[in-house]
């Protein structure tokens, strides 16, 4: 969701500039906030978002709330009664973008009352839950996944390809051409996090993408979990993934990955 926080935040910047220069300067100081906000407004292009895109982007903005609106009115999280990991991953954005700046934030309000209430449960010091009486706080039984979670996972796997499976695609291509040793760093300045651009495409529009190497650090986790599962969760988890067209989402064996040593991303000979 990293082009919809930034779109949404940099795109509207003037229906919110206030706002953000409030925010950029409480935490930077007057004197460096609007150097910080343009520099990280000038990030739109390399994350896909052009005059082509956003069209597609806020459909599919629109899309999730719906659909996470639906879900919030039964669960009060996303897979039961407490956080889960995808609970975590999913307010990243959904607070700290687009459940606080002003133009996004009054539209998850007024579309998607429910997904807001979720992002202040996420915020609140304890299990924040008492529309949802006798509801408790477990996780739903043998980890099944609510009929309202599949439209999601279904947008999830509609939205991610073909872009991630070219980034990869891209990388492959250049561990092959440079064959970096273990533990070099992923380029020259740490600062620099992409590596290049490629062509691809999103909710079938063409664009050009940046890739950023630290994707990998991000999946290989996830690889990492399945490895050390049973036989026969791996299975179950492999099937689960197929059945949503979510399988290339894991980039499996390649020779390679990403790892952070001494706060530096670097390349990791597997």
């Amino acid at each position: 969701m990293l082009p919809h926080a930034m779109h949404y935040r940099w795109s509207y910047r003037d229906a919110q500039e206030s706002f953000l220069h409030d925010q950029f300067a409480a935490g930077a100081g007057e004197a460096m906030a609007d150097k910080i906000m343009s520099r990280m407004n000038a990030y739109l292009p390399q994350l896909g978002v052009d005059a082509h895109t956003v069209p597609e982007i806020e459909a599919s903005y629109l899309q999730l709330l719906d659909t996470l609106n639906a879900h919030f009115a039964e669960h009060p999280y996303l897979f039961g009664g407490r956080p889960s990991l995808g609970d975590y991953g999913l307010i990243g954005p959904l607070f700290a973008h687009l459940g606080r700046d002003p133009v996004p934030a009054n539209l998850m309000k007024t579309r998607a009352p429910k997904v807001f209430r979720w992002v202040e449960r996420m915020t609140a010091p304890g299990l924040d839950t008492p529309e949802f009486p006798g509801y408790g706080n477990a996780y739903l039984a043998d980890d099944a996944i609510p009929a309202t979670l599949e439209p999601l996972l279904r947008q999830i796997a509609d939205e991610i390809f073909p872009m991630l499976t070219d980034k990869i695609a891209f990388m492959d291509a250049l561990i092959q051409e440079h064959a970096p040793e273990d533990g070099q760093p992923v380029s020259a300045k740490p600062h620099q996090r992409y590596m290049g651009v490629v062509e691809t495409a999103f909710r079938g529009v063409p664009v050009q993408a940046g890739v950023q190497p630290y994707l990998l650090y991000v999946l290989r986790k996830a690889d990492s979990l399945l490895a050390e599962a049973s036989p026969h969760d791996q299975a179950r988890v492999r099937e689960a993934l197929a059945e949503r067209g979510l399988a290339a989402a894991l980039p499996g064996e390649r020779g390679y990955t990403v790892d952070r040593r001494d706060h530096i991303e670097v390349w990791e000979r597997t």
